[in-house]
């Protein structure tokens, strides 16, 4: 029995050697989703004690990309929907303004500490159009 334990630890530490350097394939590799894509994902904001909801109320798989619906509950009761799209190049929004304007670029991927890209930021420009 003294002599198996030590094969035995080899034929462990073989194993794992062998399972450690096994790329995954790429039909099974997800890309980083830096946004919730999962239907009834919910944020819940307190605005000075009153509630701001989002949920995520549709995914869509789009060639490379994936379309979120998030419903939006204002603190004052007014309900809107955005389209925000999920890509490996970053997250864009798609609804709204964006239907008749190019979509703004909300996060560039792959983040870089300092990087800054231009954007469409629509008719309430606040500050600047470059982040």
């Amino acid at each position: 029995m003294s002599r198996l334990l030590p094969l035995l630890f080899v034929i462990a530490l073989l194993l794992q050697a062998a399972s450690v350097g096994a790329p995954v394939p790429k039909e099974i590799k997800k890309p980083l989703a830096y946004f919730p894509d999962k239907v009834g994902a919910k944020w819940v904001y307190d605005l000075d004690g009153k509630e701001e909801t989002e949920t995520v109320t549709a995914v869509k798989k789009e060639d490379e990309s994936i379309l979120v619906t998030v419903h939006k509950v204002e603190e004052s009761g007014r309900e809107t929907d955005r389209v925000t799209k999920v890509t490996e190049s970053g997250l864009f929004i798609v609804s709204g303004l964006a239907v008749k304007h190019p979509p703004s670029h909300v996060l560039k991927l792959p983040h870089k500490a300092g990087s800054t890209w231009k954007t469409w930021t629509g008719a309430w420009l606040i500050g600047k159009s470059e982040y």
